[in-house]
């Protein structure tokens, strides 16, 4: 059984996140609490931020989270459920694809007007 710095240690590395960036991602107003629990001042993960946790990361056991039993990851979420940092990520990536392609577009775009209009034609005509 792990205690809440170990169980914290673990959610950041799996998270990938700072303990700034979780408290903010989780929706704490200060990160203390967190690193309360990481100097091992405060011994357990408490239910109300483990809720939180829970809400960000739904792939988490917040049953591991409160007692350290078990496993992190929820055995019913081991299937591909998203968390927030997975989707962030993919958001990410998608808008830049996209404003790719619309930056691509613009251009044929661009060429298409340039090339077909009719004061180009006629200047090339005389």
């Amino acid at each position: 059984m792990n205690d809440g710095k170990a169980i914290l240690l673990e959610v950041l590395a799996y998270t990938k996140e700072s303990i700034n960036s979780l408290s903010e991602k989780i929706g704490l107003k200060r990160s203390q609490n967190l690193y309360d629990i990481k100097s091992g001042k405060v011994k357990k993960i408490s239910s109300e931020l483990s809720e939180k946790i829970c809400q960000a990361y739904p792939s988490l056991n917040r049953e591991y989270l409160l007692t350290g039993e078990g496993e992190l990851i929820s055995k019913n979420n081991k299937s591909k459920e998203y968390d927030i940092h997975d989707l962030e990520s993919m958001v990410s990536e998608y808008k830049e694809k996209y404003y790719n392609a619309l930056e691509e577009i613009r251009e044929l775009n661009k060429r298409l007007r340039d090339k077909g209009s009719p004061t180009n034609n006629l200047k090339k005509a005389k």
